[in-house]
């Protein structure tokens, strides 16, 4: 081989291997921003916590033009989707606030229902519960398990001309004026649907946990207790008109059961409902009997707390208010109770329900029930079944859960349709897989570019046996490739990484929305509203 050609090679070699150089420079800076975004996603890039407004801007980022979506066009809600969606309202419930450069709140005027999915010690309370109560125009009902809501909110509440309430039998708030409720109040007995009444009253008495053996038996404890319930509600004096009687007649010696039974079967008032039950509880054997009585104690024996059945005795408000008056109402039963007087607290929300339900007319605004850590009410057909039709009463229900599987617990097959007939879901503080995959296959699928690389070599050399010319030649090919494929738009370990200060809100036809939680006592715009919470006095 001559020098020439020896020089015309090497010399190709080295063009070759700049040029291969600078393409993997070029490719790779064109490739930075997939490997941001993809790491981000898939935690490579090192965040501890993936972080919903990075997920925001490198979401638009993808590729070259336009958002790719053949695989999927999940993204995240603009804020001109949510200017569009009237979630930039002055006035409703607050669900964060936006991640955009303007942090304005994120507000929804209450039509239809809400549930929060979020986990133990993720701040609920300051960041959902809270900052509603000090700022929502209408009606409250509220569920507080230690009394915080009440000591926190109350003045507030009472700054904006609301008559407040504090039903908290085992003094967990001693500065509260201690409110009474009688549910017997809801059983007119002049009124020709008195029996739907006091058979809703025994429901909410009777806690089914989905695990007993034979239902007949908490059957029986229902229809008898119905029977009981409007035998007091016609027959007892003012004083004796509530629960704690009904848990005396339960409770009383065969001698009294004798008396008891005859002034029953001869009854004629209750349309012969009364009558009825007595003639039900003689033709049953002895060992029926003793089984059927041994449930209806175990449902009442809540009843036999003085704080308990004193709360229950008579009424210091009128419940029709809950439609359209200026009416606060906490319901304060503190953790450490709560396995054995939920019935107290399914009987106080069911009885603001049904008050709701029978009174007529629209309200100025819906009637908000902020019920938290509404698994201690157990399966309620008022509420189960009113998610599809409250709202037309003027009832916003507002659940708040730790995760879907104790949704699941109470509602069985039932808890996706219990989901769908909500218009708000929120999201924040998940680390449980049931619930973060439903997170991230709810949020849906969108497209990702992915830029690959192909390097080919090829070699070849010829020589002419006659003349005097020899020859070789190599090659190298390189290609830069662009494929589209989808992905989650949130994978469920993103959904558990989230940072602690961000929340996941999705609304009926709408995009998922990243939001900012709020906790009051950071934010400028509750100031001065609060009483510092006397659990934790810096707040």
């Amino acid at each position: 081989m001559s020098l020439i050609s020896l020089f015309l090679n090497l010399t190709v070699q080295l063009i070759t291997i700049t040029l291969k150089i600078t393409f993997q420079i070029l490719a790779a800076i064109i490739q930075l921003p997939f490997m941001l975004f993809n790491g981000l996603f898939s935690g490579s890039s090192g965040f501890s916590a993936p972080n919903l407004q990075g997920f925001k801007k490198r979401g638009k980022s993808l590729g070259f033009g336009a958002q790719p979506e053949d695989q999927g066009n999940a993204h995240w809600a603009t804020d001109k989707e949510i200017k569009d969606a009237h979630l930039y309202s002055p006035v409703g419930l607050i669900l964060g606030k936006s991640l955009s450069n303007n942090q304005e709140f994120i507000r929804w005027n209450p039509e239809g229902h809400l549930i929060t999915i979020a986990g133990t010690g993720s701040g609920k309370g300051i960041s959902t519960v809270v900052p509603n109560l000090l700022t929502y125009p209408g009606p409250i009902v509220v569920t507080d398990p230690k009394g915080e809501n009440y000591e926190i909110t109350a003045r507030a509440r009472k700054d904006i001309g609301h008559k407040v309430y504090c039903l908290d039998p085992f003094n967990v708030c001693p500065n509260a004026s201690k409110a009474q409720f009688n549910p017997l109040d809801l059983i007119d007995t002049s009124n020709p649907n008195f029996a739907d009444e006091a058979k809703i009253l025994a429901d909410l008495l009777v806690l089914r946990t989905g695990e007993e053996k034979d239902p007949h038996w908490d059957d029986k404890a229902r229809a008898i207790l119905s029977g009981i319930i409007m035998f007091v509600a016609f027959f007892s004096p003012k004083g004796k008109r509530n629960l704690g009687e009904v848990r005396n007649i339960v409770m009383a010696s065969s001698d009294k059961w004798e008396t008891i039974i005859e002034t029953m079967e001869s009854a004629t008032e209750a349309d012969g409902l009364i009558a009825r039950t007595a003639v039900m509880i003689e033709r049953m054997a002895d060992e029926e009997r003793m089984s059927v009585f041994s449930a209806m104690e175990k449902h009442t024996e809540f009843l036999d707390s003085r704080p308990v059945v004193t709360s229950l005795a008579k009424s210091s408000f009128n419940i029709w208010d809950l439609k359209n008056g200026k009416i606060s109402i906490y319901f304060v039963l503190p953790a450490a109770e709560i396995s054995m007087y939920s019935r107290l607290l399914r009987v106080w929300i069911g009885s603001c329900i049904r008050a709701m339900v029978k009174k007529p007319g629209k309200p100025t605004y819906p009637t908000l029930f902020m019920l938290d850590e509404a698994a201690n009410l157990g399966k309620m057909d008022l509420i189960s079944q009113g998610v599809t039709y409250l709202r037309g009463y003027g009832v916003t229900l507002w659940i708040i859960l730790q995760n879907l599987s104790q949704l699941e617990e109470l509602y069985n097959k039932g808890w996706e349709t219990f989901l769908g007939n909500t218009v708000i879901q929120q999201y924040f503080g998940i680390q449980d897989i049931k619930t973060s995959e439903y997170v991230s296959k709810k949020a849906g699928k969108t497209t990702i570019r992915v830029l690959s690389t192909n390097e080919g070599r090829n070699t070849g050399a010829s020589n002419n046996p006659i003349g005097f010319s020899i020859s070789n030649s190599r090659g190298r090919s390189s290609a830069l490739t662009v494929s589209e494929t989808p992905r989650p738009l949130i994978m469920p370990d993103e959904v558990t990484r989230l940072s602690p200060d961000e929340a996941i809100i999705f609304m009926r036809g709408k995009p998922p929305i990243p939001v900012q939680k709020v906790p009051y006592f950071l934010d400028p715009f509750f100031a001065g509203m609060y009483d510092d919470n006397p659990y934790h006095q810096s707040m």
